[in-house]
C-alpha cells in the first residue's frame, strides 16, 4: 500500500458532538463528574473518562482536553442531553 493510500486509510468519517466548558473551575468540575483524575493533568493531554451518573453508571465516554481557558469534552459515545 502506498503512503497516500495508507493516510487515506486512516481518516475517520463519524462525527462526535463537543462541549466547550470555559472558566478557572473547569478541571474541579469533570474532576469530580467524570471517573478521570483530572485535576493535575497538564494542558494539551488527551484525557479518556467515562461521565458517571449519581449512583456511579457511565452515561458517556468522553475525552477531554485542558486549556488556559477551560476545557473541550468530546463524546466519544452516550448522549449529552440528558
Amino acid at each position: 500500500m502506498g503512503s497516500h493510500q495508507e493516510a487515506t486509510a486512516l481518516i475517520w468519517d463519524a462525527q462526535f458532538p463537543l462541549i466547550r466548558l470555559e472558566g478557572k473551575g473547569c478541571s474541579s468540575f469533570l474532576h469530580g463528574q467524570t471517573s478521570a483524575r483530572v485535576q493535575g493533568c497538564a494542558e494539551g493531554n488527551l484525557i479518556q473518562a467515562c461521565w458517571l451518573n449519581a449512583t456511579g453508571r457511565v452515561k458517556a465516554l468522553l475525552e477531554m482536553r485542558l486549556d488556559s481557558a477551560g476545557a473541550d469534552v468530546l463524546v466519544l459515545n452516550g448522549t449529552i442531553d440528558q
